[in-house]
């Protein structure tokens, strides 16, 4: 929320201050433009929660758990799961078997 937002502006205020070499970090804004950030991320996110590295976790994972709606708003920003995922070459993990809609359960590629 807004408080989250304050705090984010907070640190990239200092990271600017304090100059980070150019690099993004998550906190900063557009942070998801530097594909090396948003893997780095990911594997941090992995790492702390002790998932498995180099898997796209699930959304209620990621929902979930402590930084995880960041990592949502950056593969939402680079075009989704299905498009972010080679961009960071990441596997989809289960989501590969089956493209399944949340909301209706049914398949994503139904046809007829």
């Amino acid at each position: 929320g807004r408080e989250e937002t304050a705090v984010g502006e907070l640190h990239a205020a200092e990271l600017h201050t304090e100059g980070g070499a150019g690099r993004r970090s998550k906190e900063s804004a557009g942070w998801w433009k530097d594909v090396a950030v948003v893997k780095e991320a990911f594997d941090e996110f992995a790492e702390v929660h002790g998932l498995e590295r180099g898997v796209m976790p699930s959304d209620r994972i990621m929902r979930s758990k402590e930084g995880g709606m960041a990592l949502i708003h950056a593969v939402r920003q680079l075009g989704g799961v299905w498009k972010a995922s080679p961009i960071l070459g990441l596997s989809l993990g289960k989501r590969q078997k089956s493209r399944v809609c949340p909301a209706t359960g049914k398949s994503a590629r139904a046809r007829g």
